[in-house]
């Protein structure tokens, strides 16, 4: 429907707003639109807008992969996205509903920090609690297996 014609596109939400606009734009032009800004007034055919876009980010529960291996947990990102198109000249509103899209990958623990972007506070999320195996199994599987390193280099020696 939208191929070929251009769309003014309005978005109004909170700290996310460069992250959704880019999307949105990368999004619409794939599709063959040619996308206009807010700030251009006598542009496009149609206006898309969107009105409190929510982008949510979680991390569940840490585990590892391997014995010995890199913390990792899963993210969770949720995007709520309400959006209205219409026709420029009319008003007519000819689609207004809500997508909603789930994303999920597994990331280590100790790169959270560096996916994370510190100035949208809505892709930073409170980071996993270490689990038991984390807290206490570990540092004592590695001062026992030191300890008996040490106990056999000096017995073998002898």
């Amino acid at each position: 429907m939208l191929q070929g014609s251009s769309l003014l596109l309005s978005v109004h939400v909170s700290d996310a707003q460069p992250l959704i606009e880019q999307s949105v734009i990368s999004g619409v032009t794939h599709h063959g639109c040619i996308v206009y800004l807010d700030s251009a007034n006598d542009a496009g055919i149609y206006k898309l807008t969107l009105n409190g876009v929510e982008l949510k980010v979680r991390y569940d529960e840490p585990f590892h992969e391997r014995l010995f291996g890199e913390s990792k947990s899963q993210r969770v990102v949720t995007v709520t996205v309400p959006f209205t198109l219409s026709e420029r000249q009319t008003g007519k509103v000819l689609r207004s509903e809500t997508i909603e899209h789930v994303f999920a990958d597994t990331v280590a623990t100790g790169e959270i920090s560096q996916l994370e972007q510190q100035h949208i506070p809505s892709t930073v999320a409170p980071l996993p609690d270490r689990s038991f195996f984390d807290k206490l199994l570990e540092p004592l599987l590695i001062i026992g297996s030191t300890g008996v390193a040490i106990f056999l280099f000096f017995h073998i020696r002898s």
